[in-house]
């Protein structure tokens, strides 16, 4: 094939592509831009000129979040208006310490959730024979750190000791709480001393979707 050929090939083909994918990394689509101006702009109006300014990726990430966490959110009751926006105004600005405060919100919930389900059955006694097992510090259940407390909860589940997890729950509640200790304790730790250089806004936003998932899932279920 000659080189003039090679090239009418080549143009062809790019000419070809959806036009919306090819400007995808400069300019949101018209699905993107509709979502954020109703999702985004309409709800958090107070922010909306730094929210318009805000960059095309820094959109992304808000719309991308929000896609996955808006159903979560409206289906939790009594987590507030007030964290979806500090949560959309935090990934606007991209500093992680304006974010501290909805984080508390929801991983508080999480932990009184987990703490919930192993206080009432878990004894000291149990405690000790699983601590070579969980590696947890020497502390009364309701002192116990947010990753000691997921640990014990775990173990005790695998265990068949905690009463309200069903047995054909039993490997669901695992999962779930093995997904807590994969995506939200470091944020937790680097939220809670001030090391935000340890963990992204990419790192945060999973925590915050893990968290909210596991509320969904289990908070019903906790023993009243």
């Amino acid at each position: 094939m000659c080189a003039a050929t090679s090239t009418y090939v080549l143009m062809r083909r790019i000419a070809e592509l959806d036009l919306a994918v090819a400007l995808r990394h400069g300019e949101l689509s018209e699905t993107e831009d509709r979502f954020f101006s109703e999702a985004v702009l309409s709800r958090v109006s107070r922010h909306r000129p730094e929210l318009n300014a805000a960059t095309v990726e820094t959109k992304r990430r808000i719309i991308q979040f929000l896609r996955r966490a808006d159903s979560l959110l409206a289906a939790l009751p009594g987590i507030g208006e007030s964290v979806r926006d500090d949560l959309i105004v935090g990934l606007s600005r991209g500093q992680l310490q304006d974010m501290v405060r909805p984080h508390s919100i929801i991983q508080g919930r999480t932990e009184g959730v987990v703490r919930g389900f192993v206080a009432p059955v878990i004894t000291e006694q149990y405690m000790e024979s699983v601590r070579d097992r969980t590696n947890i510090q020497r502390r009364a259940i309701d002192k116990l750190l947010y990753q000691d407390l997921l640990k014990l909860a775990k173990v005790a589940a695998e265990d068949g000791c905690v009463a309200e997890i069903g047995t054909q729950d039993r490997d669901r509640f695992v999962e779930s709480i093995n997904r807590l200790l994969a995506d939200t304790v470091e944020v937790r730790n680097a939220l809670a001393h001030n090391e935000l250089h340890r963990i992204s806004l990419d790192d945060y936003a999973r925590a915050i979707i893990t968290h909210l998932e596991f509320l969904i899932a289990w908070e019903p279920a906790k023993p009243a």
